[in-house]
Protein backbone atom coordinates (compact mmCIF):
# COMPACT_ATOMS: atom_id res chain seq x y z
CA UNK A 1 0.00 0.00 0.00
CA UNK A 2 2.67 2.55 0.77
CA UNK A 3 4.44 1.50 -2.63
CA UNK A 4 1.14 2.54 -3.87
CA UNK A 5 1.33 6.30 -2.04
CA UNK A 6 4.40 7.01 -3.29
CA UNK A 7 4.01 5.70 -6.87
CA UNK A 8 0.59 8.21 -6.99
CA UNK A 9 2.62 10.67 -4.99
CA UNK A 10 5.14 10.47 -7.39
CA UNK A 11 3.00 10.58 -10.67
CA UNK A 12 0.85 13.48 -9.27
CA UNK A 13 4.41 15.25 -8.60
CA UNK A 14 5.82 14.36 -12.15
CA UNK A 15 2.44 15.88 -13.84
CA UNK A 16 1.95 18.70 -11.63
CA UNK A 17 5.56 19.54 -12.78
CA UNK A 18 4.95 19.07 -16.39
CA UNK A 19 1.75 21.23 -15.98
CA UNK A 20 3.80 24.00 -14.58
CA UNK A 21 6.44 23.83 -17.19
CA UNK A 22 4.24 23.81 -20.28
CA UNK A 23 2.67 26.79 -18.23
CA UNK A 24 5.67 28.49 -18.18
CA UNK A 25 6.54 27.86 -21.84
CA UNK A 26 3.01 29.14 -23.45
CA UNK A 27 3.96 32.75 -21.04
CA UNK A 28 6.88 32.80 -22.90
CA UNK A 29 5.50 32.27 -26.12
CA UNK A 30 2.87 35.09 -25.14
CA UNK A 31 5.13 37.40 -24.02
CA UNK A 32 7.68 36.66 -27.60
CA UNK A 33 4.94 36.84 -30.04
CA UNK A 34 5.91 39.60 -32.59
CA UNK A 35 3.22 43.02 -32.58
CA UNK A 36 2.59 44.20 -35.80
CA UNK A 37 4.44 47.43 -36.60
CA UNK A 38 1.93 50.23 -37.81
CA UNK A 39 4.04 52.94 -39.63
CA UNK A 40 1.27 55.89 -40.42
CA UNK A 41 1.09 56.79 -44.13
CA UNK A 42 0.82 60.70 -44.41
CA UNK A 43 -1.55 61.65 -47.38
CA UNK A 44 0.81 62.92 -50.75
CA UNK A 45 -0.65 65.81 -53.35
CA UNK A 46 -1.75 63.82 -56.19
CA UNK A 47 0.77 62.73 -58.58
CA UNK A 48 0.61 63.79 -62.46
CA UNK A 49 1.55 61.76 -65.40
CA UNK A 50 3.49 63.30 -68.71
CA UNK A 51 0.23 64.47 -69.80
CA UNK A 52 -0.43 66.51 -66.84
CA UNK A 53 -3.89 64.07 -65.93
CA UNK A 54 -3.67 63.22 -62.13
CA UNK A 55 -2.64 59.31 -60.97
CA UNK A 56 -4.88 58.02 -58.58
CA UNK A 57 -2.43 57.27 -55.38
CA UNK A 58 -2.45 53.95 -53.55
CA UNK A 59 -4.20 53.68 -50.70
CA UNK A 60 -2.12 53.21 -47.27
CA UNK A 61 -0.40 50.35 -46.25
CA UNK A 62 0.30 48.71 -42.86
CA UNK A 63 3.94 47.29 -42.69
CA UNK A 64 3.51 43.95 -40.65
CA UNK A 65 6.78 42.44 -38.95
CA UNK A 66 8.31 39.63 -40.29
CA UNK A 67 7.23 36.37 -38.94
CA UNK A 68 9.92 35.18 -36.14
CA UNK A 69 9.92 31.32 -35.11
CA UNK A 70 7.94 30.29 -32.20
CA UNK A 71 9.75 29.91 -28.74
CA UNK A 72 11.30 26.41 -28.93
CA UNK A 73 11.97 25.21 -25.17
CA UNK A 74 15.14 23.27 -25.28
CA UNK A 75 15.52 19.96 -25.74
CA UNK A 76 15.91 18.22 -22.36
CA UNK A 77 19.50 16.32 -21.52
CA UNK A 78 19.82 12.84 -19.54
CA UNK A 79 20.87 14.63 -16.24
CA UNK A 80 21.70 10.79 -15.11
CA UNK A 81 24.99 11.26 -17.16
CA UNK A 82 26.31 13.47 -14.29
CA UNK A 83 28.47 11.58 -11.92
CA UNK A 84 25.85 11.20 -8.63
CA UNK A 85 22.73 12.00 -10.34
CA UNK A 86 20.63 9.01 -10.50
CA UNK A 87 16.92 8.78 -11.51
CA UNK A 88 15.93 9.93 -8.80
CA UNK A 89 17.95 13.55 -8.43
CA UNK A 90 17.00 13.42 -12.24
CA UNK A 91 13.03 13.17 -11.70
CA UNK A 92 13.37 15.54 -8.66
CA UNK A 93 15.43 18.10 -11.23
CA UNK A 94 13.12 17.83 -14.05
CA UNK A 95 10.19 18.70 -11.23
CA UNK A 96 11.72 22.09 -10.22
CA UNK A 97 12.02 22.77 -13.77
CA UNK A 98 15.90 21.80 -14.86
CA UNK A 99 15.81 19.84 -17.39
CA UNK A 100 19.13 20.95 -19.26
CA UNK A 101 22.90 20.72 -17.92
CA UNK A 102 22.63 24.37 -18.75
CA UNK A 103 20.16 25.15 -16.09
CA UNK A 104 22.18 22.87 -13.97
CA UNK A 105 25.07 24.95 -14.37
CA UNK A 106 23.74 28.55 -13.73
CA UNK A 107 22.05 26.99 -10.21
CA UNK A 108 24.15 27.37 -7.02
CA UNK A 109 24.81 24.57 -4.61
CA UNK A 110 22.91 26.24 -1.65
CA UNK A 111 19.59 26.72 -3.35
CA UNK A 112 19.63 23.81 -5.18
CA UNK A 113 20.08 21.97 -1.94
CA UNK A 114 17.11 24.04 -0.70
CA UNK A 115 14.90 23.37 -4.07
CA UNK A 116 15.69 19.63 -3.88
CA UNK A 117 15.58 19.50 0.01
CA UNK A 118 19.19 17.71 0.42
CA UNK A 119 22.53 18.62 1.87
CA UNK A 120 24.19 21.10 -0.21
CA UNK A 121 27.30 18.87 0.39
CA UNK A 122 25.80 16.17 -2.25
CA UNK A 123 25.45 18.43 -4.46
CA UNK A 124 29.32 19.96 -3.85
CA UNK A 125 30.64 16.68 -3.07
CA UNK A 126 30.21 15.40 -6.88
CA UNK A 127 30.45 18.81 -8.36
CA UNK A 128 27.07 18.78 -10.17
CA UNK A 129 27.57 21.93 -11.17
CA UNK A 130 30.79 21.78 -12.69
CA UNK A 131 30.14 18.76 -14.32
CA UNK A 132 26.82 20.41 -15.84
CA UNK A 133 29.03 23.11 -17.02
CA UNK A 134 30.96 21.23 -18.55
CA UNK A 135 28.71 18.85 -20.29
CA UNK A 136 26.34 22.48 -21.35
CA UNK A 137 29.82 23.85 -23.17
CA UNK A 138 29.96 23.70 -27.17
CA UNK A 139 33.24 21.83 -27.82
CA UNK A 140 33.00 19.38 -24.94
Amino acid sequence: MKVLRRLAAILLGSGLGLLVTKLLVDRERERRAPAPIRIPVRPVEPAEDAAGAEVPSSAPVEAERPETPPFKAAEPDDLTAIKGIGPKYARALNEIGITTFAQLAQEDPESLAAKLGVAESVIRRQDWIGQAARMSSPDR
